[in-house]
């Protein structure tokens, strides 16, 4: 197996196993082997998926709770779709 120089294999997957999916107006997606680590270097969840807040909303942060459906969260750079004008 070879790698190109951003470390995927020949079929195209990461070749270290893990993927970040940044997903429009929602959380960041990491899967593959995960471990998130606290500041102070604690361990806090090794896990081959994690679902990671990016709204600030989440009531249980770091993670995601699906605050951001709820709280209009809008990705920066990213426009809303337009409601249509009302007559």
């Amino acid at each position: 197996m070879t790698t190109d120089p951003i470390g995927r294999d020949d079929h195209g997957e990461p070749a270290d196993g893990v993927s970040v999916e940044v997903r429009q107006n929602g959380p960041i997606v990491i899967s593959g082997p995960v471990s998130v680590m606290l500041g102070n270097g604690s361990v806090l969840e090794t896990s081959e998926r994690v679902v990671l807040c990016r709204c600030g909303g989440s009531g249980n942060k770091p993670y995601c709770d699906g605050s951001h459906k709820h709280n209009g969260f809008r990705a920066p750079g990213v426009v809303p779709p337009r409601k249509p004008d009302r007559p």
